[in-house]
């Protein structure tokens, strides 16, 4: 006989053709390879003459004199790393893509053929599977902190605003996109995994409370641009968006962090489309609680100069500063909105450029160094600008022959003027390259930098890491006397120069908070060009004294009127900050609440206090309250607490399977029943007594089915 069940719902929160000797095409110091003309499906093509276009791969041998027809009048001149045969499957693919200036293909188009095809195919073999590389593993140690699969580069990262113990990152992998996070200040790593069906391209930001972290991505299979969400700290990534489906490249990824700005909290995206610039924005919280439609809206520039590597950056009033470089025009554009991305107006250009896109140098031949923007405001509403060119007009054709270096620009007066600036000595320009720079701008005013530099390699051919900063103020920025800090090299070792297409990659990162500067860069110090990407501790010796505030659990859901669960407050203190910090709860109508032990002294391993909250008999919704802090010597900070509140309780639920009354059911039956509206989690209990006085089996789930999983006697 079946057992009596009871169902309960809680509300929880080599050839020779016509006597010619084939061309042989020289791959690496070690590597040659013979093009036999005989392969080739169309003998009216010269195939040997394909490798003008970029590296020898056998799938060249299908293409016909139609197909080439496809490629761009100035095709061999455009630097991508690709083969012939890949250049044209992109033309069929994007027709979009410009036939005219140097910046034709995306320059994520590398990592879309590996994560195609896995390498170049030559007598038949993939030489060097990007894809089985991939699989290799790889013994995490102090030296490798961050990636997991061989071949990283290209990482970002950024500190939670509310809390820097908490940092998230991302870096280019052989198998997509590979994200970490930190729950010690960058310590330590752990690896969260590869974002499904990505490629290349991380950025990362948080929402201004620090509850909400953000990534974007270049999508796998048509290098489109897509975007998630994550509610623990980067351990989980929901709510994917994907705002293209293909043709699209350089996406970065800006949240409003400002709490006088009228559209905090909006999310910002940036991003080309056949070098069109592009922009997406989605309201990242409503009424302080999380959107539910985590939805980019989208706008293009078609009548913006064409360009490649943007970044977005917003001032304390919530003006939007989209600036890039333009590769036809050679100059550093900038666009602004003044009414939360609804409006774009073209502003002053920052500067010319000495180089157009790309450019080889010693330690980037293959992949070329090039032109992108690092951008942030300060709270004053100062903008800066960072980005890489070269000392004299580019020559396209030697790498020796170019020189790199750093320029940073800031602007007072809106975007209307821009004073520069050079963030490491200009006396050996012709004798040490820097490129790969990144930016960013501290609580307190202060622009943090760092990039690569070749000082300490042979022949500008390898590459260290260094990191300098400014407090500089208004006057020297007028009159070009900046004070940049000595340079500090962070890389222990010199990475030498990479033999692989890639090489290192096209940025570097860094991320400030208070007194933690963690800067994050691809590393090759193993010699081998499978590099792996590296994050070290550094302290702001700029920062001031002060104390941080968090909140755990910072999102809770309650029946009215009810209890919330207790609110664990973490006070921390940096460099040594010890003032007692006062405690303050701005709750709203029907909320109640108290702090068990206030005032708080902060410190290095953070003191705690448990806030407890009622809520009483009120309207169902979103909420939310701040948790206030205030101390003598320091900024007053708040964090944010968001609460669904229910007013009406879910409807009873009716098991569907097995029926009631049923027989015959196995001793560990699947259990399903229909969602019911307002129910968080449902609690299913089972025994064979009415009374339920020994419980055989129970549990509380989210889902509507439950397997009962100790088998029932």
């Amino acid at each position: 006989m079946s057992k009596p069940i009871s169902r309960y719902v809680r509300l929880w929160a080599a050839c020779i053709l016509l006597g010619l000797m084939q061309p042989v095409l020289t791959i690496a110091a070690n590597d040659t390879v013979r093009v036999m003309q005989s392969r080739g499906v169309d003998q009216s093509v010269r195939y040997a003459d394909l490798t003008k276009f970029g590296p020898w791969d056998d799938r060249n041998y299908q293409l016909t004199a139609p197909d080439l027809q496809l490629l761009a009048k100035n095709e061999e001149q455009l630097h991508a790393q690709i083969p012939a045969f890949f250049r044209v499957e992109l033309r069929k693919e994007w027709p979009h893509l410009k036939r005219t200036g140097a910046a034709q293909y995306p320059r994520a188009a590398r990592q879309l053929f590996e994560i195609r095809y896995g390498g170049f195919m030559r007598n038949g073999k993939i030489e060097n599977d990007r894809r089985e590389l991939a699989r290799v593993p790889v013994p995490v140690g102090d030296q490798v902190p961050m990636n997991d699969l061989l071949g990283a580069a290209e990482v970002t990262i950024e500190i939670n605003p509310s809390d820097p113990d908490l940092a998230i990152a991302g870096s280019n992998n052989s198998g997509g996109q590979e994200m970490y996070y930190s729950t010690d200040g960058g310590l330590n790593w752990t690896v969260q995994g590869v974002l499904p069906n990505t490629c290349c391209d991380p950025t990362v930001d948080w929402s201004s409370d620090g509850t909400v972290a953000y990534v974007g991505a270049l999508s796998g299979g048509a290098i489109g641009v897509s975007a998630w969400r994550s509610f623990d700290g980067g351990q989980t990534w929901v709510d994917r968006d994907d705002l293209t489906t293909g043709g699209s490249d350089k996406e970065f990824i800006h949240v409003d962090k400002s709490p006088s700005s009228p559209y905090q909290d909006n999310v910002y995206m940036t991003y080309h489309n056949g070098n069109t610039m592009q922009f997406g924005r989605v309201s990242g919280f409503v009424d302080g609680v999380p959107t539910t439609n985590f939805e980019f809206d989208i706008q293009a520039f078609p009548g913006a100069p064409s360009g490649i590597g943007s970044d977005i950056t917003t001032t304390p009033n919530g003006d939007i500063y989209y600036i890039y470089g333009a590769f036809n025009a050679q100059t550093i554009e900038v666009l602004k909105s003044t009414d939360g991305g609804d409006n774009f107006t073209s502003m002053p250009v920052v500067d010319n450029t000495n180089g157009s896109f790309d450019f080889p140098i010693p330690a980037m031949e293959s992949r070329r160094a090039w032109i992108y923007v690092a951008a942030d405001t300060d709270n004053n509403g100062n903008v800066y600008a960072s980005w890489t060119d070269t000392v004299d007009p580019e020559n396209d054709g030697s790498a020796t022959a170019n020189h790199t270096r750093i320029y940073v620009a800031r602007s007072s007066d809106g975007g209307a003027s821009w004073d520069l600036s050079t963030p490491h000595s200009t006396a050996d320009m012709n004798t040490v390259d820097r490129f790969n720079q990144w930016m960013t701008v501290d609580e307190n005013g202060v622009v943090h930098v760092v990039y690569y530099d070749t000082r300490n390699s042979v022949n500008r051919t390898g590459v260290d890491l260094y990191y300098t900063f400014t407090t500089s103020g208004d006057s020297d920025w007028e009159n070009g006397t900046v004070d940049w800090n000595e340079p500090e090299r962070i890389s222990s070792e010199t990475s030498p120069n990479m033999t692989d297409f890639f090489e290192f990659g096209d940025y570097n990162g860094i991320s400030v908070v208070g007194s933690k500067v963690l800067p994050v860069w691809t590393d090759n110090r193993t010699g081998v060009s499978n590099p792996d990407v590296y994050a070290a501790d550094v302290v702001n010796i700029t920062a001031e004294p002060a104390f941080t505030l968090s909140a755990s659990p910072a999102s809770q859901q309650v029946c009215a009127p009810g209890d919330l669960a207790d609110i664990t407050v973490s006070v921390g203190s940096l460099l040594e900050f010890v003032n007692p910090v006062t405690l303050s709860l701005d709750l709203p109508s029907g909320f109640s609440g108290g702090i068990s032990t206030n005032p708080v002294t902060p410190a290095a391993d953070p003191n705690t206090t448990t806030v407890s909250v009622s809520v009483g008999t009120i309207t169902g919704g979103p909420n939310s309250f701040d948790i206030n802090g205030s101390a003598s010597g320091a900024d007053d900070k708040s964090v944010t607490v968001n609460v669904d509140v229910y007013d009406d309780v879910p409807a009873a639920v009716s098991l569907d399977l097995p029926a009631d009354n049923a027989s015959g059911v196995g001793t560990s039956p699947t259990l399903s029943w229909a969602a019911q509206s307002d129910a968080l989690e449902y609690t299913v209990e089972l025994d064979d007594d009415p009374n339920f006085g020994s419980i055989d089996f129970t549990t509380t789930t989210t889902a509507t089915s439950v397997v009962v999983d100790s088998g029932l006697a």
